[in-house]
């Protein structure tokens, strides 16, 4: 008897239910991911043509954070980021990981910038690079790019840090929604 002669008619309907389940998850992370992808290629391009520097690591991940705020806020959709409490505020690994796959794919570069006080990353997104975002969400990151992107960076901490629960453990889901 084969393996499939010993599937019942259960374990079929089973199986067929989450072949579909897998594959339609798959598809939703994979336009999460390409969603939260354009909003990093934006941030980044838009940060240094309005700011007129390459923007870090932190300042990056805070801002995507509150773009994610801000567009929950106003009904648009966020960028799909899983947003955890970690140490020094909203975190997610989902961000380097998409940042890491948009230098492998040559559309970012990362550069490392000697300072007073060590050595910071920053990332500048390749010439000509153009996206199709939807007008009213790339007018909302240009709003908050224009608010926050030469903000004192311990004012840009205190406003992020005012946006979520404070009392949430470390590595707990930090909630897009807005609070009361």
């Amino acid at each position: 008897m084969s393996l499939i002669d010993s599937i019942d008619l259960c374990d079929h309907f089973y199986i067929v239910y989450m072949c579909k389940f897998v594959r339609y998850m798959g598809i939703r992370a994979l336009n999460m991911s390409v969603r939260r992808r354009k909003f990093l290629l934006y941030i980044i391009g838009e940060f240094k043509r309005k700011i007129g520097r390459e923007i870090t690591l932190t300042r990056l991940v805070k801002l995507l954070y509150l773009v994610d705020k801000e567009l929950s806020k106003r009904g648009f959709p966020p960028s799909g980021t899983k947003w955890i409490r970690w140490y020094y505020g909203p975190y997610s690994d989902e961000v380097r990981k998409d940042l890491d796959e948009l230098i492998s794919s040559g559309l970012v570069k990362r550069e490392y910038i000697p300072t007073g006080a060590g050595i910071i990353e920053v990332y500048k997104t390749k010439r000509g690079v153009k996206l199709d975002l939807e007008p009213e969400v790339a007018n909302i990151i240009d709003e908050l790019i224009s608010k926050y992107g030469s903000m004192e960076f311990s004012k840009l901490l205190e406003e992020v840090y005012s946006t979520f629960d404070r009392n949430i453990d470390l590595g707990g889901t930090i909630s897009l929604e807005p609070s009361n």
